[in-house]
C-alpha cells in the first residue's frame, strides 16, 4: 500500500506517534506485527483480517525503513560546505603529524650520515695536528728527553712538523666546515622559506605546463640542485643523496598538500602524483 507522507502512513495504521519520530513509528508498528504474528496463534493467523493487517504493518515497516535510510544517507547541499570544513580539521592534525615526524627524520639520518662520513677523517686528522702542535710548542723543552732529544734537536725536526701538522690541521677544519655547512643546507630545506626557494625553481625550470608532478621528479631535481648554485649558498661537493632527497620531496608536498596549494592524484600511478594548483603554479611561475 503506497503512503505519500509518515503523515499519511500513521493515520492509516490508526498509530499514535510523532511523524518525525521514525524509531518511535517502528516500534508501535513492530509491536502491532508481534501481537498478531501467526506464532502467537499454532502457525497460523487468526482470521484473514489479522493477515491482511499484518501484511499492511509489513509494508509500513519498510516503508518506515526506506525514510529513515534515506534521511541518514542524503546530505543537504546547504551543509556540504561545513561537511568538508569538518573533514579538512579531521584530517590536518593527521598531516601535520606526518610532517613533523618526516621533518625530523630527515635532519636526523642525514646528521647520522655526515658524522659517519666526516668522523673518520676529522678524528685522524685532528690527532696529527693536535701530535705535531703539541711537540712543535714544546721542542725546546724536549733537548734533554731520553727518547725525543736527539729527534727535537735535529735541524729537520721543526720543518717535518710543520709539513704533516699544517695539512693536518687544513683537514680537520675542511671537514668539520663541509660538515657543518651540508647540515646547514639539509636544514635549510626545511623550513618554509626553503621549501618556497626550491618548489619555485622547480616549476620554473620544468620544461613542460603541466600542473601534475611526481615525488620522484621534484626528488630529482633536489638532488641535481644541491650541487648548484641555485639552492644551496655554496655548492656541495657531493649531490645530497636520493633517499634525503625522497623525504624532503614527500615532506615538501605533504605541506603544500596540507595547504592546499596541491593535491593527490587518485589516477593509477607507479608514482606518487600530485596536481599543482593553477593559481599557485600561475604566482610561482611570474614571480
Amino acid at each position: 500500500m503506497p503512503w505519500n507522507s509518515m503523515k499519511e502512513l500513521i493515520e492509516e495504521l490508526g498509530l499514535d506517534a510523532d511523524p518525525n519520530d521514525l524509531e518511535s513509528i517502528r516500534k508501535g508498528i513492530r509491536a502491532e506485527r508481534a501481537a498478531i504474528h501467526p506464532d502467537k496463534t499454532g502457525g497460523e493467523f487468526a482470521s484473514q483480517q489479522a493477515k491482511r493487517r499484518y501484511q499492511t504493518l509489513d509494508e509500513g515497516l519498510k516503508y518506515v525503513d526506506a525514510s529513515r535510510n534515506a534521511a541518514h544517507g542524503l546530505v543537504q547541499l546547504s551543509q556540504l560546505p561545513e561537511i568538508i570544513q569538518v573533514l579538512r580539521s579531521l584530517q590536518t592534525p593527521h598531516l601535520q603529524a606526518d610532517i613533523a615526524q618526516l621533518r625530523n627524520e630527515c635532519r636526523d639520518d642525514e646528521r647520522k650520515f655526515l658524522h659517519s662520513r666526516y668522523m673518520l677523517p676529522r678524528l685522524s686528522s685532528g690527532i696529527i695536528a693536535a701530535v705535531c702542535g703539541f711537540l712543535f710548542t714544546f721542542s725546546g723543552q724536549m733537548k734533554d728527553h731520553p727518547l725525543l732529544g736527539g729527534l727535537a734537536t735535529s735541524p729537520g725536526f721543526t720543518g717535518f712538523l710543520l709539513v704533516f701538522g699544517m695539512p693536518s690541521l687544513m683537514l680537520f677544519l675542511a671537514t668539520w666546515f663541509r660538515e657543518r655547512m651540508e647540515e646547514a643546507f639539509v636544514d635549510s630545506l626545511l623550513t618554509d622559506s626553503g621549501l618556497r626557494g626550491s618548489f619555485k625553481r622547480f616549476l620554473q625550470d620544468r620544461a613542460d605546463d603541466s600542473k601534475a608532478i611526481t615525488i620522484c621528479d621534484y626528488a630529482e631535481f633536489l638532488q641535481d640542485a644541491s650541487q648548484s648554485s641555485s639552492l644551496a649558498p655554496y655548492p656541495l661537493a657531493r649531490s645530497l643523496r636520493s633517499s634525503v632527497c625522497e623525504k624532503i620531496a614527500r615532506l615538501h608536498l605533504l605541506t603544500l598538500e596540507s595547504r592546499g596549494a596541491v593535491k593527490q592524484l587518485e589516477t593509477p600511478s607507479v608514482d606518487l602524483e600530485y596536481e599543482v594548483n593553477e593559481r599557485v603554479l600561475d604566482n610561482m611561475r611570474r614571480h
